[in-house]
């Protein structure tokens, strides 16, 4: 295919192919949209910066422990995130995703609540879900999942886990909210980023969680 075919695409399904790494070549691809990279044994995603329309990301079923740092204009069009199976125990820069309005880190090793404070700069999410993360194993992880939530999402429609937000969580959407365009203090990034070492990712099998009977 000539130039200008690369420069129309819109659409690319790469799914299931042993990249483990992109380049460079992705800003042959400007006016692309929609991108699935799932299945593709991914351990860096950098390289996303170069796509500057993309609007929705299948990051899912990879080996990715950092999200990828998009162009400031891929930071707006972004409209769904897909990277759940991964490896994040932090989700630093999604602050910046701010017009993001469906977002799936299930089965990733989040563990601390605060690790999803970024979610508190995102006004416009509508389906979230974190299913599947050690987080999840407190009981009491909805509500204070619903609380980091931005105070602008309790005028639409909500679905959390699956589960439409109720009238009462409503009411909690954004008391812990953080200041949108924030992120997290060195100290809580590198203790976030502790949780899941190359060697040692976080599991059940660790003691955090004791195991069905």
């Amino acid at each position: 295919a000539g130039e200008f075919a690369w420069e129309q695409l819109q659409e690319a399904v790469l799914a299931h192919n042993s990249l483990h790494s992109l380049d460079h070549s992705l800003s042959l691809l400007p006016n692309l949209k929609i991108l699935d990279l799932s299945h593709c044994e991914l351990e860096d995603a950098s390289a996303l910066e170069y796509l500057p329309t993309v609007s929705l990301l299948d990051l899912s079923h990879n080996q990715l422990r950092l999200l990828p740092r998009l162009s400031p204009t891929a930071t707006y069009s972004l409209i769904v995130l897909i990277a759940n199976n991964n490896l994040f125990s932090h989700i630093s820069g999604l602050h910046e995703m701010n017009n993001i309005e469906e977002l799936d880190l299930r089965d990733n090793v989040l563990s601390l609540k605060e690790a999803l404070s970024p979610i508190g700069a995102l006004p416009h999410i509508r389906v979230l879900k974190i299913s599947g993360n050690p987080i999840t194993w407190d009981l009491n992880y909805r509500s204070q999942i619903i609380r980091q939530l931005n105070p602008a999402t309790a005028n639409h429609k909500v679905v959390f886990d699956d589960v439409p937000l109720t009238g009462q969580e409503y009411d909690e959407v954004g008391m812990h909210a953080v200041p949108a365009g924030s992120s997290y203090s060195p100290e809580l990034l590198s203790s976030l980023s502790s949780l899941c070492s190359p060697v040692n990712p976080i599991s059940p099998a660790h003691g955090l969680i004791s195991q069905p009977l």
